[in-house]
Order: C-alpha cells, then structure tokens, then sequence
C-alpha cells in the first residue's frame, strides 16, 4: 500500500508539474505575440512619420505654428526665412508686389471714388524702427507712392502714412503754444507694435488714431482709453514661425470707464451675438488669442449712445483692429469689416451697410495688407465695381 501510495504521489506531482509548464509556455507565447505586434504598430508609425515628414510643432489649442501664423496674416502664410530677429524683436520683411502686382494694386485702388471715403495705410514695424539688417526701409512707401497714384484718396493716404512715422519720431508734439497736442499720448519707451506679432500695441494703435482722426476731421480727438495687459507669456505668430523662444506682454486698448457700447457680431450663418464688451474673454486660452477682439468675428457693429459723431463704415485688418475702440469714443455707429473667411464681395457688404446709413467709409490696414493680400485686394476691387 505504501508503494501505491509513493507511485500515486509522483504521478500527481509530475502532472502538476506538467501543468505549470504548459501555463508557462502559453504565457511566453502570449508575450511574445504581443512584443511582435507592438513592435509591428512601432514600425508603421515610424514609416508614417517618415512618408509624411517632420512633426509640426503644435500649438496649445491643437494647431500648427504655421496655420496659426497664416491665420494671423490672412492670405500670407510666414516661414522662418519672412523674419529678422534683431535683439529681442522679430520683423517681417516687407514684401514689395512685382510690376504686375502693382498694377493690379493700383488699377483697385484707382476705383476708389466713392464720396466720403478716406483710406490710411499703416507702415510696417521694420519701417518704423528700421533695424540693422532690414535692407531698403523705403521700398515700402515708394511702393504705396506707384499704387496710389491714381486713387482720389492717394494724397491724403500718403500724408497719413507719413504723419504716422512723424508722431513716432516725436516730431511736431506741440504748435501753437501747446495745442495740436496728440490725443493718445505714450512715452519714448513705448512701442507701436509687439515684439513677436505684427500688430499694432495699444500704443501704437493711439499713434494711427491719432493720424486717423485727422484724416476724418475728428473735431476734439481726446480720448479716455486705457490699456490692460491680458496675459504675460504671449508668444506670437512671428516666434511661432520662426521658431524663436521669444514672450511677451499681450496687452489691449481698454474702453473708457464712461463708454457705454453694445456690440453686435455676425456670425458666418448671418446669426447675430449682442454683446457690452468688445473682448471675447474666453478666446484668450486659444490658439489664436488675437480673436479676443470681436470674438474673431469678420464682421460686427460697435454702438455708442453717447458719442458725438454719426456712423463709420471701418474696413481694417489684424495690424490696426485695435484702432476701432479708439475711434469707437467719437462715433454712435461703427461697422467693423475684417476682410477674411467667408465674408460677401465687398460690393455687396458694403451697398448694405451704407444703404442703411448714411455712413463715411475708411480703409484702415497695414501697407503690407494694402500692397499684397488678395483678399484685402479683392474685397476693395468688388467695393469698387
């Protein structure tokens, strides 16, 4: 009985035994099955990788750097070799459009007779502070000189372009015994334009207010706005392209704490949004924080109850969007119209809004914008037709 038993007990222990070899090699299979299809998924995502180039460098809201910069530069799309850093700025080379560019430029801007019309070109940061590497500062006016020639506000454009620099300068800040005074005024220290954007600082913005309320024979262009600073690591669509690790300061011109405004926006459906600020705080966590102003929108109405002067048709871009709550403290009705996306022939947008209102119309934008992008091109020459 006792051999039995001994027989009984090896016979159990080598089946068990056999058991946990068997659990043994199936876990060393299931391993190994799945070490070759991770390092098949490894494979094709390398191949994918290297068949569709490098990564692109991703943006916190989920986008490209370089889709947020053509975004920011409406029909201009920037690579690293359209900007200079000097020290701690970055500059977009200025474009000068080709013989037939400008004839093109000219020929629209030549269609620009309607009555109470008037049109500022705003220079370009590296024409402002022209900086060391920057060649030919004054391509960019001689430019704009050819394309107006035969426009019936080219004279008047030119002199506001000029008037620009010269209020930079801080040249002819005081005639006759201290009048005449700039409406807006800010220090040496203050810049007009960001160091990683192309746009126009708060500062800046009073500058072309300053030359703007000129040109619409703004009768007492004092102004109450302020500024604020929104967030203090803003990194621009010049640093995003250029790949530059350069911050800044976002700063926005504030409305006066007198202003009581209302804010209409258009949506792309012709829906329609009322608002009391001119700012978008939610926008600001995007990828574009830029659209804060006007909820991004291409096309809003500003209303003031308590400003003196009628209503202003403002066709702008991003460069010189800020001016609008500048000028938004003189006028009871402003338009704004931002020439991009989906917006109508600028024959059609602007034939309604004036045909509600008997309203003056100015052309306010970069002289890049004004010289080189078709939708801004596009837009006046249909306004035109």
């Amino acid at each position: 009985m006792s051999d039995a038993a001994s027989v009984r007990r090896r016979r159990k222990r080598r089946q068990e035994r056999l058991r946990r070899e068997r659990q043994l090699r199936i876990r060393m299979t299931v391993a190994a099955v799945a070490v070759i299809l991770a390092l098949a998924g490894l494979f094709w995502v390398i191949a994918g990788r290297m068949q569709a180039g490098p990564e692109e460098d991703k943006t916190p809201g989920g986008q490209s750097a370089e889709t947020v910069a053509a975004a920011v530069e409406g029909s201009r799309t920037l690579t690293a070799e359209d900007i200079l850093r000097a020290g701690d700025r970055l500059y977009l080379y200025p474009q000068v459009p080709t013989a037939e560019e400008s004839e093109q430029v000219r020929a629209v801007l030549g269609g620009l007779e309607e009555e109470g019309l008037h049109l500022m070109p705003v220079p370009s940061a590296a024409c402002v502070d022209r900086p060391e590497g920057m060649t030919e500062p004054d391509a960019e006016r001689e430019a704009l000189e050819a394309v107006l020639e035969d426009a019936a506000p080219g004279k008047e454009a030119l002199s506001a372009y000029d008037r620009f620099l010269t209020l930079l300068a801080g040249e002819g800040e005081e005639e006759e015994g201290g009048e005449n005074l700039p409406p807006v005024r800010f220090g040496p220290e203050d810049k007009a334009f960001f160091r990683t954007a192309p746009w126009l600082t708060p500062a800046g913005a009073g500058w072309a207010y300053t030359a703007a309320a000129e040109v619409l024979g703004i009768e007492n262009p004092a102004s109450t706005c302020d500024t604020i600073i929104v967030e203090n690591s803003f990194r621009g669509p010049l640093a995003q392209a250029s790949g530059e690790d350069l911050k800044e300061d976002l700063s926005l011109v504030l409305p006066g704490e007198d202003m009581r405004i209302l804010v209409t926006e258009t949506d792309s459906d012709g829906g329609a949004v009322t608002t009391g600020s001119v700012y978008r705080e939610e926008i600001l966590d995007s990828a574009d924080p830029w659209q804060v102003f006007l909820g991004g929108k291409s096309l809003a109405v500003i209303r003031n109850a308590d400003a003196e002067s009628g209503s202003l048709i403002l066709v702008t871009d991003r460069v010189s969007v800020p001016v609008t709550v500048y000028l938004a403290e003189h006028y009871r009705e402003i338009t704004v119209v931002l020439p991009e996306g989906n917006l109508p022939a600028g024959a059609e947008t602007l034939q309604k809004i004036r045909g509600e209102n008997d309203a003056e119309v100015l052309i306010l934008c970069a002289a890049q914008t004004l010289l080189n992008d078709e939708g801004m091109t596009a837009f006046l020459m249909n306004g035109g037709e």
